[in-house]
């Protein structure tokens, strides 16, 4: 334990970040998550959307299921109220 940080969470946290990424379907979500969220520095979402040819509000759209995706990959989905 460093700085009060539990290393093996940390890593079973990373690794299930990783196969919930790597489980989504759609190529273009999984473009959105890695470039906007896990890439080190994050893209802008400007470039993201001009990259995969979309305009603002339809690329906004598709940042919204790619997230809605992430969340039902991740630990089964723990993170999606479907209530």
């Amino acid at each position: 334990v460093i700085l009060g940080v539990d290393e093996t969470a940390v890593m079973n946290e990373l690794e299930a970040m990783e196969e919930a990424h790597r489980n989504i379907i759609d190529e273009r979500y999984r473009v959105i998550i890695y470039r906007r969220f896990l890439q080190s520095p994050p893209a802008p979402n400007w470039a993201i959307g001009q990259e995969l040819g979309y305009a603002r509000t339809r690329f906004q759209e598709l940042v919204n299921l790619a997230c809605l995706a992430f969340a039902e990959n991740y630990r089964n989905g723990e993170l999606v109220d479907f209530a």
